[in-house]
């Protein structure tokens, strides 16, 4: 984000700037300005801002909200400073600040996504003249200005994007920028490397990172830097998909992660949140298959990954037993895949979109009319996974573990409880295998939230790349998710 001295309500002038050979239509950059906007945090009785860009996006509640970076609006957390929210005026030809908005959704790590709710309109541009706008009214205004979030796919490497922002002030003010640029692989971390003709500047974190239609947003800019050896900027973006948990429960997100803004004193305490163990469900499969199960995944229907081999490390699964797991998922009712695997005969059992509904256990047998022909398991909605991960979890707390969630980022479901009827003892250890379809390299992250014996929740996050090496998570005391005021 871009610091100065003063904030200047209408910016001195405005032009769409074009790099790398950019093939937007002229139609096609107008509609896009009226979906990006400028968003300044100011100080009350100040002329210190920050500043930097949002875009119009629907939530899974069909309301209207901006996001953004997470560091943009980090600064507006307390409620202590405002967020103004400008657009492009063709009329006026200049930016105008329309709006203000309050933080919704916030998740800076291991991402930096937030989100901006629109509560006040500002009349004739003035601070001093303002008043309430109703969600409504909001989504009737905007609404036909909302960018497509792509949650489910990531981009592949080579693949041709669109970065749009306001960079920093320059000679003749204030500008939308769009760049072209090029994936160029993915750090550790997930986020997107992107080659273009020079830097993103630091105005422009928060701006969408769009598909080559410039219709669909695939990432959100973040950061950057520049070769000076060539001159090429390395940009990073975060991928839309990690956009997933503010899109579906921003306020959790934002419970989650807001700090007070008073200091923490001695007669404070920290209040851990607390699982209501009430809404997971029980997933029971019993074995009529004839063979000795060897691997069994049950995964949430929106994520291509198989994920954790639910029998652990060395488990077996006879014919004729049966195993229980809790399960956690959003919905009222919500779908899952499964898929079995015997080396006794290197076959595969496979039932796709098994329904899970509240209020009623899900009770599945499987057997030999679920068997599926290894050359054919491509053919559905399951994939083979690439890649084999060994992931070992330690728990570093004084105290018993009794459920883990090992859930694809991607997903909204956090799945099964990996552990079953075991549980993980204080200093004690558990192995299992994590299985991915990792294309063009793209790492592929993970949550894992552990729940100890008074339902307190540990979360945190791991990634798994390309190379399959083996990965180490340790539940520790500072994971613990706790309740923010």
């Amino acid at each position: 984000m871009k610091r100065a001295a003063v904030l200047t309500l209408c910016l001195a002038l405005f032009f769409i700037a074009c790099t790398n050979n950019l093939k937007l239509s002229e139609k096609e950059t107008l509609r896009l300005s009226e979906s990006i906007c400028l968003i300044a945090v100011v100080t009350p009785n100040s002329d210190a801002y920050t500043y930097g860009t949002g875009w119009i996006a629907r939530n899974a509640q069909n309301n209207i909200r901006i996001y953004t970076a997470g560091h943009v609006v980090a600064e507006a957390l307390s409620g202590e400073k405002t967020i103004l929210i400008g657009f492009w005026d063709r009329k006026k030809m200049e930016v105008v600040y329309r709006y203000i908005g309050e933080v919704s959704g916030f998740e800076p790590d291991p991402v930096d996504l937030g989100a901006v709710k629109i509560t006040e309109e500002l009349l004739e541009n003035s601070l001093r003249d303002r008043e309430s706008i109703s969600q409504s009214e909001v989504n009737r205004r905007l609404g036909k200005y909302a960018l497509t979030i792509d949650l489910k796919r990531q981009p592949k490497n080579m693949d041709y994007l669109f970065v749009v922002g306001f960079p920093s002030k320059g000679l003749w003010g204030n500008f939308l920028q769009y760049h072209r640029a090029e994936v160029s692989g993915y750090t550790n971390e997930g986020y997107i490397l992107l080659n273009t003709t020079g830097n993103l500047d630091r105005g422009v974190s928060g701006g969408p990172v769009l598909d080559a239609s410039g219709r669909k947003v695939v990432g959100i800019a973040i950061a950057s830097t520049t070769n000076p050896e060539t001159g090429r900027g390395s940009n990073v973006a975060v991928p839309a998909i990690y956009l997933d948990k503010i899109y579906n429960n921003e306020a959790a997100m934002l419970a989650k992660y807001n700090k007070p803004s008073a200091p923490v004193t001695q007669t404070q305490v920290n209040e851990p949140v607390i699982l209501n163990v009430e809404i997971l469900n029980l997933i029971e499969i019993t074995n009529n298959t004839g063979t000795v199960l060897d691997r069994l995944f049950i995964f949430p229907s929106d994520t291509t990954q198989l994920g954790t081999d639910a029998l652990g490390d060395g488990t077996f699964f006879a014919s004729g037993d049966k195993l229980t797991f809790p399960i956690w998922y959003p919905d009222e009712t919500n779908l899952f895949h499964i898929l079995a695997h015997s080396d006794e005969d290197d076959s595969y059992y496979v039932l796709e979109d098994f329904e899970i509904t509240d209020g009623t256990n899900g009770r599945l047998f499987l057997n030999r009319s679920h068997l599926v022909k290894k050359q054919d398991l491509n053919q559905g909605k399951i994939r083979m996974p690439s890649i084999m991960t060994n992931l070992t979890i330690k728990n570093n707390l004084p105290r018993n573990i009794k459920l883990v969630f090992i859930s694809p980022a991607e997903s909204r479901m956090f799945g099964i409880d990996v552990l079953g009827k075991n549980t993980v003892s204080a200093g004690g250890k558990l192995k299992y295998q994590i299985f991915n379809w990792i294309e063009s390299n793209a790492p592929v992250k993970y949550e894992i939230v552990a729940v100890d014996g008074d339902d307190h929740m540990y979360s945190g996050f791991i990634t798994f790349s390309a190379t399959g090496s083996d990965l180490i998570y340790e539940i520790k005391e500072s994971d613990l998710v706790i309740k923010k005021n």
